[in-house]
């Protein structure tokens, strides 16, 4: 037992930090159950009054400077320091007693950790609920570094006390053998081997009356003992089985709690907080060099390492190790070859946790060849996959059972994770390693192609129904699956340029409607850049698509340029509802200009066609389109008579864009003859369709009417926010405000001001940039008119 002073006593009270990382008082500490438990037991032996005070505040508060106590405690500095000199001593002297000793434990000692527990709280407080309630097998699970066996350790401290046989800590990584994990609880358990009983028996005998907890760390290796811990369990009713294991053993009693990567990213709760894989990153960094010290610049590059190092434990304490040699910005610029820079781990490591490379090795060379195989395929998915999109790099039916059974013994293995229903991701990390076998195999390129026209195939259906009722359904799945689309798109614009035309120009409508508006300028250009000239229907929709995406985005003499390239090729093709479509595109450029007359008339003359061949959807645009005239000639009896007409139509045709798009055209009549109510309530409606499909540049358009509405009706703060949060969204999708909208706009913004002052207006525009869209139609009704 420690000899204890009182200089330690106050290290105990002020500075626990220091004890639990120096021996012998971090194994007098856990044998007592861990820092908690001791603090609970001072607060109950009994002080003189001064010194129960102090004692009480410092437990309470921790970590405040000297005159903040003795202010706290309403006494002068002076006798603050007498007290605490006084409690030190009595302190010390009741834990140098025998009634402070260390309780009597039928179990040997459990390993006392060399580090505190970072970013754990809330699974050590979920394993306790369960191992408290009903649960007996708690299995902690996941990927090799992810932290299992230091939580295991830290639940184990923080148990031993609360049963009376305590617990027993078990390590099973150096066992080679499902047979000889008998021997390894034997030997924990201080159990010999006699001549009258076998070991298996004297095991079960000494733990069938106990109440503890039996602890089994690194169990991956030893699946082939799954049967003797159910045999524990049955044998031994007031025993609970604590595992870890990077693999769950699939019993019919076992509860399996996953460990995660510590988190990369503050809790929406605590936005200012540091989170919990950089707290442990500076912790190691500063270990590793004491000279560095985290000021905020650091911050952000520890951040920013630790989220290329996916939160996961083992890297960051690897990373951090470098900084010996390395600055955090060197270190940060080496994390492309994660795997090779993370070595050195600490020697009384296990070989497997020197690396990440070998850690990795570990898991993967527990799989069979098929599994093996599977893994390194999906690591061609950027943003994770489902179902159909693994049975595609697998060159297997999605309802192949061997495909389930694959995909479920990689998600028990913990190397693959649950990303929402029938969906899966890997992290980064396993990723790179994955990819690096999947390249030593050769079978890259035919695995990539593989994938790229699968995902073409999703694109081509999503294209068919790109303007009908389904229209967003199909969008949801391609917003889905964008990181991988545009994976495939790079690939195929240097191995298969004819598909990435078709991806591309089947691709358009839904970066449009989804705002990605630069991300579609950009592919469509390479796109069209690689593929041979030809005047297939794939590079006309391409010309048209890129048209379409410059026009939103204010660049209408590039959208010009394409649309008047996308005409001559359907000209060629005879297709005569098609360059009707593209000369209203064209009409819509000339609108933007201002050039009413001949807007006016392109879209008249399309009428026509458009009712010749039936084709509803076009001729309600071009109805829309007329409208929009009638607005910027200010005759909005005729606009509000034509959007009506075209959202009659629109509503046959089911698409919700469309309608949503007529809703917008009407508030703006509304609006611009001081209809404020109505426009109101019509901006509401389109807003509510609108967020549903991610359309941000008609949501601006909407903010931006609101606006108008809001400072009408004399609520300047609100309009303001308004304002902000349109601004903000423009800028986000790069679709400034139209030449010929700004003067409207500017005479809102103008009276905001008028009825503001100028801070007031900064801080409501800020709030607004900063504005939760999904609580705006909440924020607009509480404006109440005049007339309410």
């Amino acid at each position: 037992m420690p000899e204890w002073t009182p200089e330690r006593v106050q290290d105990l009270l002020q500075h626990p930090q220091r004890l639990l990382t120096e021996h012998p008082w971090s194994a007098w500490l856990h044998a007592q159950g861990g820092l908690a438990k001791v603090y609970n037991r001072l607060r109950t032996f009994p002080l003189p009054q001064a010194q129960q005070r102090v004692l009480n505040v410092l437990l309470d508060t921790p970590g405040q400077p000297p005159n903040w106590y003795a202010d706290t405690l309403h006494i002068h500095f002076t006798t603050y320091y007498r007290h605490l000199r006084r409690l030190q001593h009595l302190l010390a002297d009741f834990l140098n007693s025998a009634e402070a000793a260390p309780p009597s434990r039928a179990l040997p000692a459990l390993p006392a950790p060399a580090t505190p527990l970072i970013g754990r709280a809330e699974l050590i407080e979920r394993a306790t609920q369960l191992l408290q309630q009903s649960t007996r097998l708690l299995t902690l699970t996941g990927i090799g570094g992810s932290g299992k066996t230091r939580l295991a350790m830290e639940l184990a401290a923080a148990l031993h006390a609360a049963y009376a046989d305590g617990a027993v800590w078990v390590p099973l990584a150096a066992v080679q053998s499902p047979e000889l994990v008998w021997s390894a609880i034997g030997q924990a358990l201080g159990i010999r081997e006699g001549s009258t009983t076998t070991l298996t028996d004297a095991v079960l005998q000494r733990l069938r009356d106990l109440q503890g907890l039996l602890f089994l760390d690194t169990f991956e290796h030893l699946l082939g003992a799954a049967g003797s811990i159910s045999r524990i369990l049955h044998s031994a009713p007031e025993l609970r089985i604590v595992i870890t294991s990077r693999v769950v053993l699939r019993l019919s009693d076992e509860y399996v709690l996953p460990v995660p990567p510590l988190p990369v990213h503050a809790a929406r709760s605590a936005p200012a907080s540091v989170p919990s894989a950089v707290e442990l990153f500076l912790q190691r960094a500063q270990m590793a060099t004491p000279r560095w010290q985290s000021v905020a610049a650091d911050l952000d590059l520890a951040a920013a390492i630790c989220q290329r190092l996916d939160g996961l434990p083992l890297a960051i304490e690897l990373a951090a190790a470098r900084l010996r040699i390395l600055s955090p910005a060197a270190l940060l610029d080496r994390l492309d070859d994660r795997l090779a820079l993370l070595t050195g781990g600490a020697r009384d490591l296990p070989a497997r946790q020197q690396t990440l490379r070998a850690t990795l090795d570990w898991s993967f060379q527990a799989l069979s060849a098929a599994e093996q195989t599977l893994l390194a395929r999906l690591s061609v998915f950027v943003g994770g996959w489902n179902l159909t999109l693994a049975a595609v790099v697998a060159e297997r039916a999605p309802d192949d059972l061997v495909l389930l059974d694959q995909l479920t013994s990689l998600l028990d293995a913990s190397l693959i994770s649950s990303a929402g229903p029938e969906r899966w991701s890997m992290l980064q990390i396993v990723q790179e390693y994955a990819r690096e076998r999947l390249v030593a195999s050769g079978q890259l390129a035919a695995v990539e192609q593989r994938l790229a026209v699968g995902l073409c195939a999703l694109v081509d259906q999503a294209q068919q129904h790109a303007i009908g009722p389904e229209a967003e359904q199909w969008f949801d799945q391609l917003e889905v699956e964008h990181a991988n689309i545009q994976a495939c798109l790079r690939w195929a614009v240097s191995h298969a340029a004819p598909l990435a035309l078709r991806m591309a120009a089947n691709l358009w409508r839904f970066w449009w409607a989804h705002s990605h508006l630069s991300t579609g300028r950009l592919w469509l250009e390479q796109a069209l850049a690689r593929a041979p000239e030809s005047a297939a229907p794939e590079r006309v929709r391409a010309l048209n698509g890129l048209g379409a995406l410059c026009w939103s985005q204010g660049d209408y003499t590039e959208a010009a340029h394409w649309f008047e390239r996308c005409l001559h090729l359907q000209e060629q093709l005879g297709d005569v509802v098609e360059a009707a479509m593209t000369r209203n595109n064209l009409g819509l450029v000339a609108l933007k200009q201002a050039q009413y007359e001949r807007a006016a008339r392109i879209f008249r003359d399309n009428l026509e066609p458009f009712r010749l061949h039936n084709n509803q959807y076009a001729y309600a645009a071009s109805l829309s389109n007329l409208g929009m005239v009638a607005v910027y000639r200010q005759d909005y009896a005729e606009a509000q008579t034509l959007f009506t007409e075209s959202l009659a139509l629109r509503k046959v045709t089911g698409n919700t864009w469309a309608i949503a798009a007529s809703l917008v055209n009407l508030a703006l009549v509304a609006v611009r003859t001081a209809a404020y109510s109505h426009a109101r309530d019509l901006y509401l409606e389109s807003l509510a369709l609108l967020q549903d499909h991610g359309e941000k540049e008609s949501m601006a358009e909407c903010l931006e009417g609101l606006a108008a509405v809001l400072v009408a009706w004399r609520h300047p703060e609100r309009a303001a926010q308004l304002a902000g949060a349109a601004e903000g969204l423009r800028t986000q999708i790069g679709a400034p405000l139209a030449v010929i909208d700004q003067p409207f706009h500017a005479a809102t913004l103008a009276r905001i001001r008028e009825q503001l002052d100028a801070e007031t207006l900064a801080v409501a525009w800020a709030s607004g940039q900063a504005l939760d869209l999904n609580h705006l139609q909440e924020l607009v009704r509480s404006c109440a008119s005049p007339d309410d």
